[in-house]
């Protein structure tokens, strides 16, 4: 069914999961790290809906868990939860390329996070709830990235799945 999109997300997750963690981890913006492998899996759901979005959240979730010391699973639960969202949202609003991926990438940035919080919580791990204070700065830093994520990833999709052409009879 989307096989080659899931072969596109695979090794595209494991490279920007390595780049996450060992780069962007030094590279903050108003004190926050932009996490583009979430972006990635918000957006694709956002352009091809919950079973893609939640095939592409799945393997984020496991290449961030790779470069992690936390719990193996939480970060592929918690993205699909935040993908899930993303997906019900978009379904019910008008379409926008704008606005509403680069609000949805904040927002469901923030429920990936504390999700995953709670999971870690509950697997014995002890978390740092401080991040909740910076709520607000998460939106916007994730926001204004998901503006750099996303068009790319649309150009993605038209290359994976081009409008198939009619012939006049």
């Amino acid at each position: 069914m989307f096989t080659r999109s899931l072969l596109v997300a695979i090794p595209l997750m494991l490279f920007f999961s390595a780049i996450q963690s060992a780069a962007l981890a030094r590279l903050t913006l108003f004190g926050q790290m932009v996490q583009p492998v979430i972006l990635m899996a918000i957006a694709w759901a956002i352009l091809r809906g919950l079973p893609e979005g939640i095939t592409w959240g799945f393997a984020a979730g496991l290449a961030l868990d790779l470069f992690s010391v936390g719990p193996v699973g939480a970060s592929s639960l918690a993205l699909m939860a935040a993908v899930a969202l993303a997906a019900a949202v978009r379904a019910v609003l008008p379409n926008s390329r704008y606005l509403l991926p680069m609000l949805l990438g904040g927002v469901c940035t923030v429920v990936y996070l504390i999700f995953t919080g709670l999971l870690s919580q509950i697997a014995g791990f002890t978390i740092n709830w401080g991040f909740l204070q910076e709520l607000v700065l998460v939106v916007v830093v994730q926001s204004a990235a998901m503006a750099l994520v996303y068009w790319p990833l649309v150009g993605l999709d038209r290359l994976l799945y081009p409008t198939p052409i009619s012939t006049l009879e």
